[in-house]
């Protein structure tokens, strides 16, 4: 299961490459879409403190290729809506959700307890998504539901690698959350 497993975890990862592509690609050639920056800034932290946590959790390289690369790649794509958009403004709920990024990571390098600091980053990841979907959901025209779509099978079959390289529950909380996050605001889009 070792080499099946690695092969879909690089699959998810290259999946997870094109969902930021197609992102990418779309708030070039649609000027109508309108990225929601704090997101992507908060995603950008978040990818950093979700890939410390959970390679602490998961021990196995082909569950990390994914955050690994939502870890690089979120931070270059807010860096690429911040250029567009020529501003980023904070509010007081998103510096919130980005002190609970370092709430979480502070807790982890204080207990050493993965599987507590894994719970509190699939809080967060909820949290972190709050805006946007806020934001969707007022104006779905605001996203393409394209990479959405492309992001929600990436967890998915990241889900299928946990599963096929099972050792714990704890580990299903990162791919599933996003799962069901990602494929929210893909329902939300594709409606419009």
């Amino acid at each position: 299961m070792g080499n099946l497993a690695m092969v879909l975890g690089v699959l998810a990862g290259l999946i997870q490459l094109t969902g930021y592509w197609q992102y990418h690609k779309v708030m070039i050639t649609h000027d109508g879409h309108k990225p929601n920056a704090a997101s992507w800034f908060m995603w950008g932290v978040g990818g950093i403190v979700e890939l410390v946590i959970y390679a602490a959790l998961v021990d196995d390289h082909s569950k990390e290729i994914l955050p690994a690369v939502c870890a690089v790649v979120a931070v270059i794509l807010f860096l690429r809506v911040w250029w567009r958009e020529h501003s980023f403004r904070l509010n007081l709920e998103d510096w919130i959700i980005i002190s609970c990024d370092f709430v979480v990571v502070a807790f982890w390098f204080l207990t050493k307890n993965p599987y507590a600091a894994n719970a509190l980053l699939g809080l967060d990841m909820v949290l972190s998504f709050v805006p946007i979907l806020r934001s969707t959901l007022e104006n779905p025209k605001n996203e393409h539901p394209a990479p959405w779509k492309t992001w929600t099978i990436a967890y998915t079959v990241l889900t299928l690698v946990v599963v096929l390289q099972w050792e714990n529950a704890w580990e299903l909380i990162y791919p599933v959350t996003y799962l069901v996050l990602h494929g929210a605001i893909w329902y939300i889009t594709r409606k419009s």
